[in-house]
């Protein structure tokens, strides 16, 4: 299925995104979304920036809130699934599985080639150039925390 959705703070800007199913599937970490719950308020976004960069700002977060272009007053959370797809594909071996089977970068491997962003079929491995190196999530929890409507949960 494929779903085009807009960011309404952002002229023009149309985020495709290719899910597997229909359906939300789970992650192997345990972050599930409902996202009948969203009200794309963006505070899940704004934990997670902070969390992991001190600063509230939405394009530093691990995940995404956008609108769906479709339906509008209705909102996806764009995050990684953990699908495996970056690691395959990273041609310095900087992507690795943890114990929890979450994938992570390893930044002093990293060389910034941006393999992994193009290729996560959830476009959920995000590059910000004043960094050097690509981010995604970790399952650190902030954005569960945040969120005024539960629509993120974390699963044992």
């Amino acid at each position: 299925m494929t779903t085009k959705f807009v960011r309404p703070w952002e002229d023009n800007l149309i985020c495709i995104v290719v899910f597997s199913s229909p359906v939300e599937e789970e992650m192997k970490m345990g972050l599930s979304v409902d996202e009948q719950r969203c009200i794309g308020c963006g505070a899940c976004e704004r934990a997670c920036a902070y969390e992991h960069f001190g600063e509230e700002d939405p394009e530093m977060a691990r995940l995404r809130v956008l609108e769906k272009a479709d339906a509008p007053g209705t909102y996806c959370i764009i995050r990684c699934d953990e699908c495996g797809v970056c690691m395959d594909l990273c041609p310095k071996g900087a992507i690795e599985m943890d114990s929890w089977g979450r994938f992570c970068i390893v930044e002093d491997r990293c060389t910034g080639c941006g393999n992994c962003a193009a290729s996560c079929p959830r476009r959920a491995v995000f590059i910000r150039s004043s960094l050097g190196v690509p981010f995604k999530c970790t399952g650190c929890g902030a954005c569960v925390e945040a969120c005024p409507q539960g629509a993120l949960t974390i699963k044992p």
